[in-house]
């Protein structure tokens, strides 16, 4: 799993000191994620053809081989247009990206295609982002707001005078009663 290999580099860095870009980390752990898959895939693909072999044969000559097999390299344009898409994805979009990733790869049994499908996970998930506003549309929006919240017009009593009486604890101030108080 390349999470092993991810959390060792990861390490390594800390005891030297160095410290990386977000973007870089990120990029670094999807181009991890997509040699796993390709490796994995890679595997696969060469031990189905050995499984073929050995039926058409009967024979298992596995044994004499020593040459490694050749690997499948990422092309120099795909690499670096995987590299521009990957610098726009954020840190909490790693994992969507990763997610949509491994659910595409289950369709996907071709390990040449799957450099392409990384890039079309990382595109789709930069269109899901949400629209930045510009500054107009942020006014247009507070002020239509703002005269959704101002008072209306119209006054209404709370109650009327009637209802009002003077609680019992104050003074009665009347005319003949502010004329009896001592100044």
């Amino acid at each position: 799993m390349p999470l092993t290999n991810l959390l060792r580099s990861f390490s390594t860095e800390k005891s030297i000191g160095l410290e990386k870009p977000q973007s870089t980390i990120i990029m670094e752990s999807l181009f991890m994620e997509l040699e796993f898959h390709i490796r994995e895939l890679e595997e696969q693909e060469r031990e189905q053809e050995k499984q073929e072999r050995r039926k058409k044969t009967g024979v298992d000559y596995s044994w004499l081989v020593t040459s490694t097999p050749k690997r499948y390299e990422i092309s120099h344009i795909d690499r670096m247009e995987l590299e521009e898409f990957g610098r726009q994805v954020q840190p909490v979009e790693c994992s969507k990206v990763i997610a949509l990733f491994r659910d595409a790869i289950a369709a996907e049994r071709d390990y040449t295609k799957l450099a392409g499908l990384l890039k079309t996970c990382i595109k789709q998930v930069l269109e899901g982002r949400p629209k930045e506003e510009t500054m107009s549309e942020w006014m247009h929006k507070s002020l239509v707001n703002l005269k959704k919240i101002a008072p209306s017009a119209k006054v209404t009593p709370i109650s009327y005078e009637s209802e009002l009486k003077p609680s019992s604890s104050s003074s009665n101030f009347t005319a003949d009663g502010v004329e009896s108080l001592p100044v």
